[in-house]
């Protein structure tokens, strides 16, 4: 969740500013011209809907295909030039059609009252063009983890160009017409920003659509597009066709005040829009590669903090919104739309209570299924707003889209458990309801002031510490107080109230795991034994260290003979464990029974009757190694209510760095970034070499003294003079004699192996032909294509970038992949390292020549 933390926090600053501005308007502007906001919403919703027409589906395919056709370093394959194409002959077709939708604007919106605006409905072709071409470059834009931007043009820009139209209007300087205008040319301006930064991102390459050539592709992405038209009209149809139904069935004033409040409403769903459009890419990722429990993963902590932040925000608007109608212009007209933003506001939560369902749907091989819930949706809300509205007016409408919101959600929650076998809702959300709740029956209780501003900022402001404190100290979720120590640690000052566990710049699980292992350690010492410890995962090391200091410091020497027993999985079963387990200890008040590569024992979900009902003069460590215990069964739920859990996990390569770094500042040692770039070149993600070499710095450092690049060379084993970077270096520079020399140093070290050197020079070299093809990005973007969480690495392959052609990067890359193939035995005689190392340095500096009797890469 990095990527999406960052961006999602940096979106809700924008979407802050955007409420912001939203507030003055809805306050101070819009119940001054309420007719003029609902000609705009009139307008603005069937360009919506004609937008779909014009995209063809193209949004979701522009999400959906990026990762088949997209080659990192290289480019899309013209996959924005096909979906410009598609989304041209879409505009074409809308064009043809436009008089059909003339005159059915005409007879069912644009009439009686609203007569008097039918010559605007010809300024919808312009719009409607503005409209789908934003959202598409959007959604393109959005593969590269960029959301931030595309709001700026999408959504804020909107939001200050309408208040200032309708100003101007309200001065008199400006008709209705004007208005259009105005609004036709914000989007217009929005449309161009969009190409201009996907220019600056440096990703605006038109080429030859290669779909065209794959015939398989091109029929997978139709069937794709297809039901995604049907999917989006229903869907738009769905969440516009109440605003055009109020205007249609009462008038634009109606539909004005439906707006407003509806645009009050539309503050809570805002941080889902923004979790929807940074994980939609990363969703499609991990069913591309079938990867269940990252997706699992992201579903419940979409439905969690996505709970937190909308009961927050519908509570909030719900606690003031008495008295934000007070400072209001027509205070009593605009009372009519509280229930209307009520049950809005509602239907957003559960919106965002049911997580990014939508995006798990749409991404996988059951799209289809949209199409049938959208349709639903549209229909249901049809219906109901043609019995509601009737007998409710407005406040029917919200009722309508509530009720259809709810069922639409729950069918998808519902779909999703039964083929992907889970779902989102978990026990946690029923303490953010209460707290939620509490705070505000409190804040109800509280006198009114006699101004209603001072009411609305002391009774707000109770409700959000009241609420944020509660979710914040039980720690409710890692995520909400990861971003709350984000928000304090951009105040100066603020810092030293943030807890101590969540200080630094990271708060990671792989730093847990190490605080786990030291909790395990304090608590055996101070004499606090679990009847069963589970320790499990892919890092041996830490497994293997935790039942080594278990096997030291449980018993004392003298009672290791009779009462601790060593087992190993293979060589037992549960039955015969059970049986030690049972036996009274001899020497000592307790009995040790170790069972190491537990992962290879039969039968071990029998143990679950010790886990849940453990012998007190017992104690069972099992050794679970390459893989984590179920934790779906019996067993690991009653080693977790009465054991102690050690979860080894490895790190993931984009978690390295930023482990390296928490893991310094725990040990009380300082790294600069490039003593950490360099620790992450020379070892990877192995827990089971970075922690001793960590300990290792932690015994030779000084204090205060921050460690460097060179020091990590030698603490890690290698020569100052002749490692891995000096290599490097030498290559960069052309010098035959030193580089060669260098290898030749390298090669001679204890322990060598060219695999590990051709290893590390693949990385290098492929970095290098990463940056070169992003030459002119910004660092932080080079840096997250490398997948490095620090751009200060990235001035090195920039150097170099600048030295070598494409076609050399290439054949570098091709001749590390021939030794790696002749180290490991392939067509070639048995030569030791250093001679083959010899003659991979020799071709790494002349790549292009190839002697004949050695076979080229």
């Amino acid at each position: 969740m990095g990527v999406i933390k960052r961006q999602g926090f940096k979106f809700s600053v924008i979407s802050i500013v955007g409420v912001g501005l939203g507030v003055i308007s809805t306050l101070f502007i819009y119940p001054k011209a309420l007719e003029m906001v609902g000609l705009f919403r009139a307008l603005y919703d069937a360009s919506v809907i004609a937008s779909i027409l014009v995209l063809l589906g193209s949004p979701t395919a522009a999400v959906r295909y990026f990762p088949k056709f997209n080659v990192e370093g290289i480019g899309d394959k013209g996959f924005l030039t096909w979906l410009l194409i598609v989304a041209g002959a879409g505009y074409i077709m809308f064009l043809i059609l436009f008089p059909f939708l003339d005159k059915l604007l005409i007879r069912y919106v644009f009439h009686d009252q609203n007569k008097l605006y039918e010559d605007f409905i010809i300024y919808i072709i312009p719009l409607t063009f503005c409209v789908a071409f934003t959202n598409l470059l959007g959604r393109y834009i959005s593969n590269f983890r960029r959301i931030v931007v595309p709001a700026l043009f999408e959504n804020l820009a909107i939001k200050i160009t309408l208040p200032l139209i309708i100003l101007i209007f309200l001065q008199g300087w400006i008709n209705a017409e004007g208005i259009v205008i105005g609004v036709v040319l914000s989007f217009s301006l929005g449309m161009i920003g969009m190409f201009w930064y996907l220019l600056l991102l440096g990703k605006w390459k038109l080429s030859r659509p290669e779909i065209l050539d794959d015939k398989e592709g091109l029929k997978s992405y139709s069937r794709f597009s297809g039901f995604s038209i049907l999917s989006t009209i229903g869907s738009q149809i769905a969440f516009r066709i109440d605003g055009l139904m109020v205007a249609s069935m009462i008038q634009f004033a109606a539909s004005g005040l439906y707006a407003i409040a509806w645009a009050v409403s539309d503050v809570i769903g805002k941080p889902m829009r923004a979790l929807s459009a940074i994980s939609g890419p990363m969703i499609a990722q991990y069913i591309e590669k079938n990867d269940m429990a990252e997706l699992k993963s992201l579903y419940r902590k979409s439905s969690l903090n996505m709970t937190i932040i909308g009961v927050g925000i519908f509570l909030l608007i719900w606690t003031i919104l008495p008295f934000v109608f007070d400072i209001m212009p027509h205070p009593e007209v605009m009372r009519e739309g509280s229930y209307v933003v009520f049950f809005l506001g509602l239907a957003q939560v559960w919106d965002m209570m049911t997580g990014v369902n939508n995006e798990i749907i749409t991404y996988s091989k059951f799209y289809r299924f949209n199409l049938f819930l959208t349709l639903f949706l549209a229909i249901t809300n049809i219906i109901a707003n043609l019995i509601l509205i009737p007998q409710y007016g407005m406040v029917g409408a919200g009722m309508a889209t509530c009720l259809s919101f709810f069922l639409f959600n729950l069918m998808k929650l519902i779909y999703i458990n039964i083929k992907f076998d889970f779902q989102p809702l978990s026990m946690r959300l029923i303490p953010v309801i209460t707290f939620g709740v509490a705070a505000w029956i409190l804040c109800s209780w509280l006198p009114v002031s006699h101004s209603p501003f001072i009411t609305i900022i002391y009774k707000g402001g109770l409700f959000l510490l009241l609420y944020g404190l509660a979710i914040w100290k039980f720690h409710i979720s890692t995520d909400i107080n990861q971003w709350i120590e984000m928000a304090l640690g951009r105040v100066k000052g603020l810092r030293i109230f943030a807890p101590k566990s969540l200080k630094g710049t990271y708060k990671l699980v792989y730093l847990d795991l190490i605080m786990s292992f030291e909790k395990l350690k304090k608590e055996i010492k101070s004499g606090k034994f679990y009847p069963v410890y589970l320790l499990h995962g892919e890092e041996s090391y830490l497994i293997d260290e935790a039942s080594a200091f278990l096997e030291h410091n449980v018993l004392q020497e003298h009672e290791k003979v009779f009462d601790q027993q060593i087992l190993y999985g293979a060589d037992c079963d549960a039955k015969y464990i059970m049986e030690q387990l049972m036996l009274f200890p001899m020497m000592a008040s307790r009995r040790l029974v170790v069972v190491r590569e537990a992962q290879q024992l039969d039968g071990i979900l029998e143990l679950e009757t010790f886990a849940h009902k453990p012998i007190p003069s017992s104690i069972l460590v099992l050794c679970y190694k390459g893989k984590s215990l179920d934790k779906r069964t019996k067993l690991y739920d009653g080693i977790k209510k009465n054991g102690f859990i050690l979860a080894a996990d490895k790190l993931k390569d984009a978690d390295v760095l930023p482990w390296i770094l928490e893991t310094a500042a725990e040990l009380k040692i300082k790294l600069d970034h490039d003593a950490a770039d360099a620790m992450v070149e020379l070892i990877g993600n192995e827990i089971s070499v970075l922690f001793p070499e960590m300990q290792k710095l932690a015994m030779n450092a000084k204090p205060g003294v921050s460690i460097t690049k060179m020091e990590i060379l030698d603490h890690v084993g290698l020569s100052r003079e002749y490692n891995v970077f000096e290599l490097q270096n030498a290559l960069e520079s052309g010098n035959v004699g030193k580089t060669m020399k260098i290898g030749a140093m390298i090669a001679e070290q204890k322990g060598y192996s060219i695999i590990g050197l051709v290893a590390l020079l693949a990385g290098y070299y492929t970095k290098i032909y990463v940056t070169r093809s992003m030459i002119n990005a910004d660092d932080n973007t080079i840096a997250e294509a490398l997948g490095m969480k620090s751009p200060y690495m990235v001035r090195n392959y920039k150097n170099a970038a600048k030295k070598y052609s494409p076609e050399t990067l290439e054949r570098c890359i091709g001749w590390l992949h021939v030794y790696d193939m002749k180290a490991k035995g392939w067509n070639w005689p048995h030569k030791d390292d250093r001679a083959l190392t010899i003659e991979l340095i020799g071709h790494l500096m002349h790549p292009d020549y190839v002697p004949e009797f050695v076979d080229g890469p």
